[in-house]
């Protein structure tokens, strides 16, 4: 059949041939037309003489060949001893803060099945991707793809019970009562733009230069951009905002996003530099960063940083596309990092007859027996890797702080809505303190420390409205916020860690090369810690970042690492477009050549001509380029950071049907009432960090926002400082 109408187009193409020079100019162009539209019908002729079933097995079949030549990679690696389980060196202590759960190289491996199942077909139909999802086109193969590939979907069923329920679930599901998934723990990061993979598809290869060639060495932008030579150890301070304002960040940040990394056979960590270059390249899970030449900050004839690829995902594998990144935690501002994002850890914490967060030593957390939870290189004191819901406590001192602050204001809800409700179980006790913890997050995050970022202009601009629940929104996390825009936080910390007497006078500095992942301080003095966080001015916001962060990132583990360097490769292995694309996408005018850069001053430019020298201004990588922009006007970002923050705080706030200041809360029985009644909501809008701060730290004084560098004369007794009234809550 197929052959007898396509004897019958190629006729009707010569008939029009024929006629074309006889008729008038347009009835030419109507006929010209038709002729493309039946070469149009020939090609997909052509392509429906695929066997569908037979093309998508077959490209599943080479995927899987794949994916068993990778594992016996792995496995050999790991005999080897070049790939290990965690231990207590700088790539291990990386791979246990950047965990790979069993879901996530499920997801991985399947992952690797589809993208080069999906790159044959492409490959056998002659297609780009694009075309192939035209869905009047391919609808065979599409069909045949969802039925294959269907079996790695982990689709969530949410039971009436759970899309009634009161509480959060642990991993975010059910928020959503139409897309059960959305913001769910171990799902797909959102794009903000459309990918830029390099291989021929596009589907998956780190971006590359816009003339094909590859981008210049990550280690050797860093060095140019982020290096700060009037004092390599210090760079500007800040004199508006405090330590705190970054230990903040890093604690939201730890509650929204984590990325996993691919792991090696057993789960270990994948090493690459140890490998010989050919070797290396073999490897797909090797992104390694090359160091140049002149770098004279590294050890000599070091060539090779690590850095190992991100775990990959389908954002649908019932459909074909391309590799995105995974979550592990839930993506909504839900204190995740207090209470977990998955159901094992979360009920490790709580103790289930009190409704308490468990505590080791009073006011502390449990201990993480687990093997590379934190270092301990200290002897001055006996302490222990603490245990929370996020597994990166034990980062940095400013976050640790954080962290046992909130597992003290639980604890106090806890002991305070007891005796007030006498009658509640210990499981009410632990969910009405989880929701008001995390309504504090989010009060805080908002109302205190996005406005010192974004400035209140852009505040007014987007978050001025009372909140509404929007449920088309989708309250994922943008891969260009968490690859790009929320690690403008590593230009805020300062060289050390340091404590601070009753007098703010500072008593002790520790180096962060000294102490990475190693919560010594946090148990030398706690409050002496916290002191010094909410007083102490951070670094000033632009393109430098401190020598500790560039040359000695977890240098008291083994071999050092650069963090913008390694903050770079991470943006170009997750196919980010460059800087003067997400410029373009927020509206602030096309970059197609270097006197187009009017967010940025003159040095800059030259620095940046600099560090991207062959290249066009478009080479230019969206963390560089949007880090080393002019701030607005009371702000902390330039305009393209700003864009990227205000799109991800609209979704986390106006996407959560959890979200504190829901007052139509919806269910699917139809009921229909708040998150917390109207005189709760006024509670808590009252609350000031600097009030938790004082209460749970026992300090005197502080400044009203403990974000803001305080004058002598602006703190002001603990006492003037409200904590949370607790009365909407007697029952």
């Amino acid at each position: 059949m197929m052959s007898i109408n396509i004897c019958l187009l190629m006729v009707a193409i010569a008939c029009v041939i024929a006629s074309v020079a006889a008729n008038s100019p347009h009835e030419r162009e109507v006929e010209l037309e038709l002729a493309e539209r039946i070469l149009d019908i020939l090609e997909d002729e052509k392509r429906m003489g695929f066997d569908a079933a037979n093309l998508v097995a077959t490209g599943k079949r080479s995927g899987e060949m794949v994916l068993e030549k990778d594992y016996a990679l792995k496995q050999q690696y790991y005999y080897q001893g070049i790939d290990k389980i965690a231990g207590s060196d700088a790539t291990a202590a990386i791979a246990y803060t950047d965990y790979t759960p069993t879901h996530a190289e499920e997801i991985d491996n399947h992952t690797t099945v589809a993208l080069v199942a999906l790159e044959y077909i492409l490959d056998q139909l002659g297609v780009p991707l694009d075309d192939l999802l035209k869905k009047n086109r391919y609808s065979a193969i599409l069909s045949e793809w969802r039925a294959q590939f269907e079996e790695y979907e982990s689709k969530t069923t949410c039971t009436t019970a759970e899309q009634d329920a009161e509480y959060r679930s642990i991993d975010g599901s059910c928020n959503n009562l139409n897309h059960f998934d959305w913001g769910k723990a171990l799902t797909a990061r959102v794009r903000m733009i459309p990918e830029a993979f390099s291989d021929r598809h596009g589907l998956y290869a780190p971006r590359k230069a816009a003339n094909g060639d590859d981008l210049p060495s990550a280690r050797y932008v860093s060095n140019v951009m982020a290096r700060y030579l009037p004092d390599l150890a210090n760079t500007p301070l800040d004199n508006v905002r405090t330590v705190a304002l970054t230990g903040w960040g890093q604690f939201i940040d730890h509650d929204l996003t984590e990325t996993p990394l691919s792991a090696g056979y057993a789960g270990a960590a994948i090493e690459c530099c140890t490998l010989p270059e050919n070797e290396r390249r073999q490897r797909p899970q090797c992104v390694d960063i090359e160091i140049p030449a002149n770098d004279t900050a590294f050890l000599p004839n070091r060539t090779c940083m690590e850095c190992v690829r991100s775990a990959g995902i389908l954002e649908d594998f019932g459909e074909p596309g391309r590799r995105a990144q995974i979550n592990e935690l839930s993506a909504f501002l839900d204190a995740s990092n207090v209470y977990g994002s998955e159901t094992e850890r979360a009920e490790e914490i709580w103790d289930h007859q009190t409704g308490r967060l468990i505590e080791k030593l009073p006011g502390y957390p449990p201990e993480d027996a687990e093997e590379g939870a934190c270092v301990k290189n200290f002897d001055l004191i006996p302490y222990y890797c603490p245990k929370a819901g996020d597994r990166r406590a034990s980062d940095i001192a400013h976050l640790t702080v954080f962290h046992i602050l909130f597992l003290r204001v639980h604890n106090d809800l806890v002991t305070r809505l007891s005796i007030m409700n006498c009658g509640w179980s210990p499981e009410k006790l632990y969910q009405e303190a989880r929701k008001i913890v995390g309504a504090i997050l989010q009060h805080v995050t908002y109302n205190e420390w996005l406005p010192l970022l974004i400035g209140e202009d852009q505040m007014d601009k987007h978050f001025k409205d009372n909140y509404k629940y929007d449920e088309t929104i989708q309250a994922s996390i943008l891969d260009a916020f968490a690859s790009a825009a929320l690690r403008m936080g590593h230009s805020l910390v300062t060289a050390h860690m340091g404590r601070m007497n009753e007098k703010f006078e500072i008593i002790d500095i520790l180096l962060n090369r000294e102490a990475f992942l190693d919560p010594y301080l946090s148990f030398l003095s706690i409050e002496e810690v916290m002191r010094w966080v909410v007083s102490a001015p951070g670094q000033e916001s632009d393109r430098f970042v401190n020598q500790d962060f560039l040359d000695f990132l977890f240098a008291n583990m083994g071999i050092p690492l650069d963090l913008v360097s390694i903050n770079i490769q991470r943006g170009r292995e997750h196919g980010l477009g460059g800087y003067a694309a997400y410029h373009e996408e927020c509206g602030l005018g096309k970059i197609r050549d270097w006197g187009d850069l009017t967010d940025h001053l003159a040095p800059t430019v030259d620095a940046l001509k600099l560090a991207y020298p062959d290249g066009s201004v478009e080479d230019i990588d969206l963390f560089i380029g949007a880090l080393s922009e002019k701030h607005t006007e009371d702000a902390h970002l330039g305009r393209t950071f700003a864009c990227i923050f205000e799109r991800q705080f609209t979704r986390l706030r106006d996407g959560d049907r959890f979200w504190f200041e829901n007052a139509d809360f919806p269910n699917r029985s139809g009921r229909k009432r708040g998150m917390f009644t109207s005189d709760q909501v006024e509670s808590i809008k009252k609350v000031k960090l600097s009030g938790l701060v004082c209460r749970h730290y026992n300090l005197e004084t502080i400044q009203e926002n403990a974000f803001k560098v305080p004058d002598p004369n602006d703190r002001m007794p603990c006492k003037d400082l409200p904590g949370i009234d607790l009365t909407p809550w007697e029952e």
